[in-house]
């Protein structure tokens, strides 16, 4: 979209993850969301409108950071510092190792220095976060962007346990009867919005298509289908997700998304330090 004329953009919609949702803002790639045309936003949870704001585009659906793990193992693991007990396969787990954010949003939500995960936006507190995934990373026996790669390695006995994002994870699970999912309860997780993109002639088209994807039906298929949560208060889950995710704004203030335009300025440093954590 950067490289395309400002007239003739590749596409009319785009989905973003929070950092592409700040990038594209910031560098002026999406339209503003005309409200009016995108009546369903109403129904949509006050916690996700107000993380992000929806005028560039409307939060539909995201995944929580859980953790896949082999049913051999002999029990199952419930929270993130189970992963750091002593007991059978946590010596040998996998983690997400090709960004930064996710891992350190695990790290971030199992200290309780700061609330949420305020630790990622304030330098003075950033070494809490590296001392945690170094916890963790020293019982790491896969770093990778894979979940192809995960889910091999948890069949082939190479890891025990893994953290991963809850739509794929569950997706595994019920597939086999070797592996097990579980969402904590206090977790992370990330969210995707729905952007129209600066240049679209079919800018109402596009409104209609945000539209559509938060219709609590389609919405409702959505989750059915890929195990993700969806943004919409009236979504029905799947028995096998229906209690993982929040269905309430309480329970919405167990989990966290980052905030990008906070770690924008620390960007550079987090990713210094989890390069070096990986490595060592």
């Amino acid at each position: 979209m950067k490289s395309a004329p400002a007239d003739d953009p590749p596409y009319d919609v785009a989905a973003a993850e929070g950092f592409f949702y700040w990038q594209g803002r910031s560098e002026d790639l999406f339209l503003e969301v005309r409200e009016e045309n995108v009546p369903n936003l109403d129904g949509v949870y006050d916690y996700l409108k107000d993380l992000r704001g929806t005028k560039y585009g409307v939060p539909t659906d995201g995944s929580l950071e859980g953790i896949i793990y082999r049913n051999d193992v002999g029990w199952e693991p419930s929270n993130w510092m189970d992963l750091l007990s002593d007991k059978e396969g946590t010596d040998r787990i996998g983690f997400e190792g090709s960004w930064y954010i996710y891992p350190f949003e695990v790290a971030a939500v199992t200290l309780d220095t700061a609330p949420g995960m305020q630790e990622l936006y304030n330098e003075d507190q950033h070494q809490a976060v590296f001392d945690r995934m170094r916890e963790f990373g020293q019982n790491v026996e896969l770093w990778t962007g894979s979940f192809a790669e995960i889910e091999s390695s948890l069949k082939q006995g190479i890891i025990d346990m893994s953290m991963w994002y809850s739509g794929m994870g569950n997706a595994a699970a019920s597939g086999s009867d070797s592996l097990s999912w579980v969402t904590p309860s206090k977790t992370a997780g990330y969210l995707d919005h729905y952007c129209p993109v600066r240049g679209t002639d079919e800018r109402a088209m596009a409104e209609d298509f945000l539209n559509h994807m938060l219709d609590p039906e389609v919405q409702s298929e959505w989750a059915s289908e890929g195990y993700v949560y969806t943004s919409n208060e009236d979504v029905s889950y799947p028995d096998r997700v229906a209690d993982q995710y929040p269905t309430s704004a309480s329970e919405w203030e167990n989990i966290k998304i980052a905030d990008f335009t906070k770690l924008s300025e620390h960007s550079s440093a987090l990713s210094s330090a989890f390069q070096d954590i990986k490595g060592n």
